[in-house]
Parts: structure tokens; C-alpha cells; sequence
């Protein structure tokens, strides 16, 4: 029998997760460290390969109320933990309703809210697999015409940013990003992915693309460094070219990379305890490099401790339904 669209089989990939994991933990190194040639470098792939593994991974129908939830809880946390120099008013407004808007010509061009640091990402990626399931439904699966519809997204996107018309929940970051998650999205559907990782020709174009078109053109999706680009694709391609090149390091230090596996597998919670606690440890005087062990090392236990309660609450949930269906069977007897 042929598998539908929703029911694409979807295997976790671990050399997926270690690239991740990479991902993760280049963020907060990208957060510190001032090399701007080193900053390019990692700000060129570093969310670009969060929105393909999730494109590569899409199944049809996915499970955003459990995404959102967990953006409610953070919020809560966040909330709670609000310093006292900012109000919760302030502080729920600023995480729920951060939008940059100008039409003005002003030097900066833009009228800011408060910084809600790396939490943007996940509204971010909740508007962007939004729009492919509406995609999706509105190309009825034609996977050309899914492609031209990403690709006006993206050019929609790009003139959104352009002209400084920043968006809520960073809409126009979204549209743009569109094409990276489609192209995850068909490199998983006809089963591409391994083929370029072992064409060594392509790896090498990939490392090439991507090193040196990272120093001349800004893709930061964050701060849209992508907007100065006068090829607007071409970010893009860079950006592309990186996801390919971080995959293959990945695969080939999968066996032995059992940290960086685990925080990929996990790098919602590795994010979360990287906003809530391990950012603060940029405050204090240490040098960078303790600063960002430090913030490993926090980012890392908060981690661990998510998962555990997220576990334990699963398997008690499931202990619950089971204690019902055993119930009612009794009654039915």
C-alpha cells in the first residue's frame, strides 16, 4: 500500500539530532564571542537548519497545540521571573506581542520593543509550519506548485523586511524562511538527503558556498541581516549550502557525540533553560570562555531536568488512561 502524505513513516535520525545539537550550542557561543567572521559564520546556518530538520520531518498534520502549550508554560515561567525593574505587564507584552513596525526613514528605521532574546524562536517556527500545512492543503500536495507558493513567500517575506515592516511573531521572517523548509521537506520525500551527503563533489561546493559567501552576505534571521542582500535568494543558498555542510560533520561524528545528540533531541528544553536561567551569566565579569561553559553546563542541567518532568508527567498520563479503561471494562463486566 502506497503511504499517504500524513502518514509519511518518520524515524528520528540521530546524525539530525547531533546537527542540532551543534546549532544549539553555536547560538550561545554566537552570543558571546565578538569575531565577526565567526559570528557570519554561525548566524548563517544556525536557524535555517532548526526550519529544514523540521521541514524534513513534517508529516502531514502536525502537532502545534503541543508546541504552543509549552511556548504558555515558558511564558508562565518567564512571567513569574520577571525582574523588578520591568513590569509583568511589560514583560507579557514584549514575549506574547514583540513586533517591530516603521515606515519611516529614520537612520534606524525601526521603532523596537523590548528584547525577548532567543524566545522568538518559538512563535517563529509555530508561524512557519503553519503556513506549509496551509500550503500543503492549498497545492493539494503538487509538489512544483509548493515550491512556487514558498518561493512567492519567501520574495513576499524579503520585501516585508526590506522595507523595515517587521512583524508580529516575526511573520515576515517566517514567509522567508519558507523554502528552507520545504526543501526539507522534499529532501526527505524522495529520499535525497543521503545521496548529496555521500556525493562528495556536492559536500565540497556545499563548504565552499557556505564559508565564503557567509563573510559577504548577512543571513541572520534574528536582527533579518538578510534584507541588505541585493540578491535575496542568495541568502538563502548560503544558508542551504551550510545545512548541507553541518549534516555531513554530523554524520560523521554521530558514534561518538552522545552530548550533542542529546541536547539536539531535546534543544526546545536546551533553549527554554538557556533564556530562563543560563542568559544571566552574561552579567557577571568572567572571561567569555567561562561564561560560555557556564552557560553550556545551566543550559545543559535545565535541560535534563525538563526532560525528567516531561517524562514523568507523560507516563503518569498514560498510567490514568489505563486505570480508566481498566475501570470501565470492570463496569462492563
Amino acid at each position: 500500500m502506497e503511504k499517504t502524505e500524513e502518514n509519511r513513516e518518520v524515524q528520528r535520525i540521530e546524525y539530525l539530532d547531533v546537527a542540532r545539537g551543534i546549532a544549539i550550542i553555536l547560538m550561545i557561543i554566537g552570543h558571546i564571542i565578538k569575531n565577526t567572521q565567526f559570528i557570519n559564520v554561525i548566524y548563517s546556518f544556525h536557524i535555517p537548519i532548526f526550519v529544514f530538520i523540521s521541514g524534513f520531518f513534517f508529516k502531514g498534520k502536525e502537532k502545534i497545540n503541543k508546541l504552543f502549550s509549552f511556548y504558555v508554560i515558558v511564558i508562565a515561567i518567564s512571567v513569574l521571573t520577571t525582574p523588578a525593574t520591568v513590569t509583568i505587564i511589560e514583560r507579557l507584552k514584549n514575549i506574547l506581542f514583540r513586533v517591530s513596525m516603521s515606515i519611516n526613514d529614520t537612520p534606524s528605521g525601526v521603532n523596537t520593543l523590548l528584547s525577548v532574546g532567543a524566545m522568538w524562536f518559538i512563535p517563529f517556527i509555530i508561524v512557519v509550519k503553519l503556513l506549509f500545512m496551509l500550503n500543503v492543503k492549498i497545492c493539494k500536495k503538487n509538489d512544483n506548485w509548493l515550491f512556487v507558493l514558498c518561493f512567492i513567500e519567501c520574495t513576499i517575506g524579503f520585501i516585508l523586511s526590506r522595507n523595515k515592516i517587521w512583524c508580529i511573531w516575526h511573520l515576515d521572517v517566517a514567509l522567508y524562511s519558507m523554502l528552507w523548509f520545504y526543501f526539507g521537506y522534499i529532501l526527505h520525500k524522495r529520499r535525497l538527503l543521503e545521496k548529496f551527503l555521500n556525493n562528495k563533489l556536492i559536500v565540497f561546493l556545499c563548504f565552499c558556498i557556505w564559508l565564503i559567501g557567509s563573510q559577504f552576505v548577512g543571513i541572520s534571521l534574528a536582527s533579518r541581516g538578510y534584507m541588505y542582500s541585493i540578491v535575496y535568494v542568495l541568502p538563502v543558498i548560503i544558508a542551504t549550502s551550510g545545512i548541507i555542510s553541518i549534516i555531513w560533520i554530523s554524520k560523521k561524528i554521530e558514534k561518538f557525540s552522545f552530548f550533542l545528540k542529546y541536547c539536539g533531541k531535546n534543544s526546545m528544553y536546551f533553549l527554554v533553560s538557556y533564556y530562563l536561567v543560563a542568559i544571566y551569566v552574561v552579567r557577571t565579569s568572567f572571561s567569555p570562555i567561562i561564561i560560555i561553559l557556564l552557560q553550556i553546563i545551566i543550559s545543559y542541567l535545565g535541560t535534563v531536568l525538563f526532560d525528567k518532568i516531561i517524562k514523568y508527567f507523560k507516563n503518569f498520563s498514560k498510567s490514568i488512561k489505563k486505570i480508566k479503561i481498566a475501570s470501565k471494562n470492570e463496569i462492563q463486566v
